[in-house]
């Protein structure tokens, strides 16, 4: 698997999926990011009135350029 980031928030119904899946890319030697917003929904990066979305969009961008 290519280098993956994970990111979500700390109320995201998908919250433990992505945490157990990050935990099997650990295992598996895969690089990966995963980073959990306090407080935030589902998609909360797609509302940029949100405080935490443009830092969380940021931190893609950053993901992004390093590995494509």
């Amino acid at each position: 698997m290519p280098p993956t980031q994970l990111a979500v928030g700390e109320a995201d119904p998908l919250v433990e999926q992505a945490t157990v899946f990050a935990e099997k890319l650990k295992a598996a030697g895969i690089e990966h990011e995963l980073h959990i917003d306090p407080g935030m929904p589902h998609g909360y990066f797609q509302v940029e009135q949100l405080p935490t979305a443009r830092p969380a969009i940021d931190r893609m961008v950053g993901f992004l350029k390093r590995f494509v």
